[in-house]
């Protein structure tokens, strides 16, 4: 009884130090970077003000947030939204009431209310990057767009631009006000940074060699369920290596943050809904023949295909461990059989 008491213990501990571990990721990758707007005055009026595009920042196109710095158990900045009777819209700008700040301007992703953010002092450029626009709602005019954005392919739905010296990280919202600066209300566009869809595809079999590892790990307490002595101890220390891989091969993942959800980095209908866009778009006959939208797809089937594939190769490593202790317990055995014959 206390022998599968303790057993069960280990599975609880298995479980708990793996999605431990999950958690801190996840935190880490669900974590948006904002960039905060900075409050201009009208030297005639002494009116306090923000750019129109400081609206939405949250991804939703609507509503001014502000970061407000929080202690307690979740201390750090957080985004909370501003009482719509501290601003007023105008069609080029937003009046403020009531000067709190700081507002934020533009995010890597979608948050909710009371998420903590990180707030950036500064950003690095990157040349040469490629955006993907896609208008759901048919073509929209490109005329107003910043001169920094050249226009490498375009068709009914979608149009490829070659960024140079793009601000990083990508921010969706910023991207927007470079392609419309002339649109004052919230346009129905989705913008893609084809550098953070690469990136996101070389995760995957980061993740996926992740889970198998893990998924492993549990069928070593399965296989050491009967186990006893130097064979329990085997299992239990290669248990311990691959909780230690799978700690190491997370931490080397860095997902793109303009690609995840607002709130569950498990909604999987977003990724589906998003990829589909972006594939879609690159099947466009004005689009696929473009060296760059060649690279991300061939990068991608061949991700796909390594990830799919090191799921069970990640087990794999449990598997091997499991055969040579059932080797190394049953060959100590041997010798003691034959001898008690003789």
């Amino acid at each position: 009884m206390k022998r599968n008491c303790l057993r069960v213990g280990s599975l609880l501990f298995l479980l708990l130090a793996l999605l431990t571990i999950l958690a801190h990721r996840v935190e880490v990758w669900m974590l948006p970077q904002v960039e905060t707007a900075s409050i201009q005055v009208e030297e005639s009026t002494g009116v306090s003000y923000l750019p129109l595009d400081a609206l939405g920042a949250d991804g939703s196109g609507q509503g001014l947030y502000q970061v407000v710095q929080q202690g307690g158990w979740s201390e750090g900045a957080v985004a909370l939204p501003v009482d719509p009777g501290e601003y007023t819209v105008f069609p080029d700008r937003v009046v403020l009431e009531i000067c709190q700040g700081p507002y934020i301007r533009y995010a890597s992703k979608g948050f909710r209310d009371g998420d903590l953010v990180e707030v950036l002092s500064s950003s690095r450029e990157r040349e040469d990057e490629y955006w993907l626009a896609v208008f759901p709602s048919g073509t929209l005019s490109l005329e107003e767009a910043d001169r920094t954005l050249v226009v490498e392919a375009q068709s009914s739905g979608c149009a490829l631009f070659l960024a140079q010296g793009a601000q990083q990280p990508f921010m969706p919202g910023r991207a927007l006000a470079k392609l419309f600066p002339a649109q004052k209300t919230p346009v129905d566009c989705r913008v893609y940074s084809l550098a953070e869809v690469e990136d996101f595809f070389a995760c995957l079999p980061y993740l996926c060699a992740a889970a198998g590892l893990a998924v492993g790990t549990l069928l070593l307490w399965v296989w050491s369920w009967k186990l006893r002595g130097r064979a329990l101890a085997w299992n239990t220390a290669w248990a311990a290596a691959l909780l230690v891989a799978v700690f190491f091969l997370l931490q080397g993942v860095a997902l793109p943050s303009s690609l995840l959800p607002r709130g569950n980095v498990f909604d999987f209908s977003h990724y589906t809904q998003e990829f589909s866009r972006i594939f879609a778009a690159f099947a466009e006959p004005a689009l696929k023949q473009h060296s760059a939208v060649q690279r991300v797809q061939s990068l991608a089937n061949g991700q796909t295909a390594l990830a799919v594939a090191l799921v069970p190769g990640g087990a794999l490593p449990a598997l091997l461990a499991a055969i040579a202790g059932r080797f190394l317990f049953v060959q100590r055995k041997i010798p003691t059989a034959l001898a008690g014959k003789a």
